[in-house]
């Protein structure tokens, strides 16, 4: 979780309370050609994007990262253990 959070912080841009808001699944990859069919994965021809949440000053976003934050993210999803849903204060979801 701490590297999770410490490159998500270093590589991302983003607010502290923006890092706390992202949701379960915020990482995708995006690729060039069409799905084959086979699980996404980092490929040379692939961007990876991370949903940001409604923030301080505007809305919610997509913003193109670092590979090495998304293997890291994705790393924590993986291995996080389950938790009770929480009401995110911004949008009341």
């Amino acid at each position: 979780m701490v590297r999770a959070i410490t490159l998500t912080w270093l590589f991302s841009g983003q607010r502290s309370d923006e890092i706390a808001r992202l949701r379960v699944g915020c990482i995708r990859w995006q690729h060039d050609r069409p799905p084959t069919g086979d699980a996404p994965s980092p490929t040379d021809s692939a961007v990876c994007l991370l949903d940001v949440p409604t923030h301080k000053t505007g809305t919610a976003f997509t913003k193109p990262i670092d590979p090495l934050l998304s293997q890291a993210i994705q790393a924590w999803e993986a291995m996080r253990p389950t938790q009770p849903l929480m009401l995110n204060r911004k949008t009341g979801k």
